[in-house]
């Protein structure tokens, strides 16, 4: 709105841990399988219970979910709450 102070500018962020490769590859962002068997099954039980199911992408990361996946694990991340409640302004 216009009460809202606009300025522009640059950010600059730093890692933490930045020289230990390993930390910072714990909080790599992952890529669902869209043909995962997992995925589907979680598609059709939310749709057989709800009646339907809209599945969509959020950014972020959480650590070592990204290690798992390169290990083989069919990684899903599931939620059925109203994302306006978990990122209130």
């Amino acid at each position: 709105g216009d009460d809202i102070d606009v300025k522009t500018g640059k950010l600059e962020m730093q890692w933490p841990d930045a020289e230990n490769e390993e930390s910072v590859r714990q909080m790599e962002g992952i890529a669902c399988d869209l043909e995962s068997p997992g995925l589907q099954a979680i598609v059709d039980a939310t749709t057989e219970v709800k009646g339907e199911a809209k599945p969509y992408a959020i950014t972020g990361s959480l650590p070592l979910v990204r290690k798992m996946q390169k290990e083989g694990f069919d990684i899903q991340i599931t939620g059925y709450g109203e994302s306006k409640a978990y990122h209130r302004s």
